[in-house]
């Protein structure tokens, strides 16, 4: 009995005292909090604490109710990354040195880079600047060719054979590459030197031979010399090696030759082999006509420069400017030029 009379004290006492308790939370104007379900949304009704806005440079974390930090928030001992201040720069705003350091980048990525321009002449324009001499014999037949002997078999005083230098010139020549292989070249000569004649064997005290000026041309010739070029296998390299074939036009006033003085070791005026050669020397034309053949060897270091080497020979001829007449004159000489050439594109 007195077990049984202990129990029932002890629940009256807790019995007494619950109700007790919930009438002093209700006078204290304080609810008792629900109960929190795992997984349930919060209802509208529930007010939101709102969280202290964190210091710069602070994670914000917004405890549950479980008192654990939210997902988003950074790990303890681990910087947070910052989004970079100000706006973000858009692929327009990228600067030239952006785009190479990024070429730079592709490049060393395995990118495949621009590679160089072609050697080739096809589909170029060209411009070049060579200058140049050369060595002719020329056969005049019974005419004065221009210089003077001392032998016994030459009765007029005059070789029937000529040699020496030819004028120096310069040349400007343009061309296109219409192949791979084929240039089409129109170019421009002009002599640097008048044309001369060697007195060294003219007789003693003869002024009109030892005087020397004006016996073939007082003024420096020009002409023009359309042609082609034709390169061998390799036309994408360095160094070429082709053909020159150039048909050349040349003017040089010849009238200082054909209205020169005589002087008295020439025919008299009245044999008739004078008055042939007289006749034949007046109707030399002023024009010279040749063709220039000979390899060339060309460097092109730059898709856009280059250098060349032209040896020719160069065969010519003076027609007679009246048919009846034997007014030709025979040239047979070797030119040597070189130059620089520039193309474009």
């Amino acid at each position: 009995m007195d077990c049984l009379g202990w129990l029932l004290g002890v629940g009256v006492v807790v019995g007494v005292s619950a109700p007790s308790q919930a009438l002093a939370n209700i006078h204290a104007g304080s609810e008792p909090a629900p109960p929190v379900v795992s997984g349930a949304a919060p209802s509208a009704a529930d007010p939101v604490a709102e969280a202290p806005e964190a210091a710069p440079g602070e994670a914000k974390t917004v405890e549950t109710t479980d008192g654990d930090a939210a997902a988003g928030d950074a790990p303890e001992g681990a910087a947070a990354k910052q989004a970079p201040e100000g706006p973000i720069p858009s692929p327009s705003d990228a600067t030239p040195e952006d785009a190479a350091n990024g070429a730079e980048e592709g490049a060393g990525d395995g990118v495949e880079a621009q590679t160089p321009k072609s050697k080739s002449h096809f589909k170029t324009f060209g411009i070049s600047l060579s200058p140049g001499f050369g060595y002719g014999i020329t056969l005049a037949g019974d005419k004065f060719c221009g210089a003077f002997s001392e032998s016994a078999d030459d009765s007029d005083g005059r070789k029937p054979v000529c040699s020496g230098l030819t004028p120096a010139y310069l040349e400007i020549a343009l061309s296109y590459g219409v192949t791979r292989r084929i240039d089409l070249v129109l170019g421009a000569r002009i002599n640097l030197q008048k044309r001369r004649y060697d007195d060294a064997k003219c007789p003693a005290g003869e002024a009109t031979c030892t005087e020397g000026e004006g016996l073939f041309v007082d003024a420096l010739g020009a002409g023009l010399f359309p042609g082609i070029r034709i390169w061998g296998k390799g036309t994408e390299r360095t160094v070429k090696v082709g053909a020159g074939i150039d048909f050349t036009v040349m003017f040089e006033n010849f009238d200082g030759y054909k209205t020169r003085p005589r002087y008295p070791g020439e025919e008299g005026p009245n044999t008739a082999e004078y008055a042939t050669n007289r006749l034949d020397e007046s109707v030399v034309g002023n024009v010279q006509l040749g063709l220039r053949v000979g390899p060339v060897l060309a460097v092109d270091p730059h898709h856009n420069v280059g250098l060349f080497f032209f040896p020719a020979i160069h065969p010519s001829f003076r027609p007679s400017q009246a048919a009846e007449l034997d007014g030709g004159w025979l040239q047979i000489g070797v030119d040597f030029s070189a130059g620089i050439q520039a193309r474009f594109p």
